[in-house]
């Protein structure tokens, strides 16, 4: 069964990555009311906003830790390895491998120590992944894009 808020059950690659894609945009998309409200209503010179962004950053940090590590763990049973195995990210060099293992190397198939195969990936999963593929090569190439007009610029 699948759930954001248990450490128990599996999730494959495609879901783990998908559920940290739409992580992430909730925590791109969720302070926008509140600046737009912010601009709109108040005076930013007498406006509290430094110390509501502040908590605001602080709560949003600790809520996607523990999004990200319950996610982790959840794929790392789908890996049939201990979610203990979350620890390693914070050893250095240990955490890119730890990446790498979990999006690239595939579950194990039927049952094993943690529960049942994950269900089958709906259309919602799909079209995450290939938004986040699409993002990550468009951002590589508007990186290589403005590398190439600042060497340019700078002769």
């Amino acid at each position: 069964m699948l759930s954001y808020f248990s450490w128990n059950g599996r999730i494959g690659r495609m879901r783990y990555l998908a559920w940290l894609f739409g992580l992430f945009l909730l925590c791109m998309l969720i302070p926008f009311p509140f600046i737009v409200f912010n601009a709109i209503f108040f005076n930013s010179a007498s406006s509290n906003l430094p110390l509501l962004s502040a908590v605001y950053t602080i709560v949003q940090a600790i809520a996607l830790i523990c999004f990200i590590v319950i996610f982790s763990v959840q794929r790392l049973h789908d890996l049939n390895r201990s979610g203990w195995w979350v620890l390693l990210v914070f050893m250095l060099f240990t955490n890119l491998l730890l990446g790498i293992y979990m999006l690239f190397f595939p579950g194990s198939d039927g049952n094993n120590d943690h529960g049942s195969s994950p269900p089958a990936n709906s259309l919602g999963v799909h079209i995450l992944v290939w938004i986040t593929i699409a993002m990550l090569f468009i951002g590589i190439l508007l990186s290589l894009l403005f590398m190439y007009i600042s060497a340019s610029s700078l002769y």
